[in-house]
């Protein structure tokens, strides 16, 4: 059955993705489950754009 060969495989690939990432040396999740990623680029990003959005209506003739 081709479906179910590729259904194994597929479990085989994730089986084998979990373990290489739970392997020791590599970045693990953070306690409450969100990855070890810094959001400093975001927040700059997100100020950024606000405050361009804020001028341009603001300039609106």
């Amino acid at each position: 059955n081709p479906v179910a060969t590729a259904y194994e495989g597929s479990v085989g690939i994730n089986l084998r993705r979990f373990r290489r990432a739970n392997q020791p040396g590599t970045p693990q999740a953070g306690t409450n489950g969100l990855p070890k990623h810094s959001y400093w680029l975001d927040i700059w990003l997100f100020v950024l754009l606000d405050m361009v959005l804020f001028l341009f209506v603001y300039l609106l003739p």
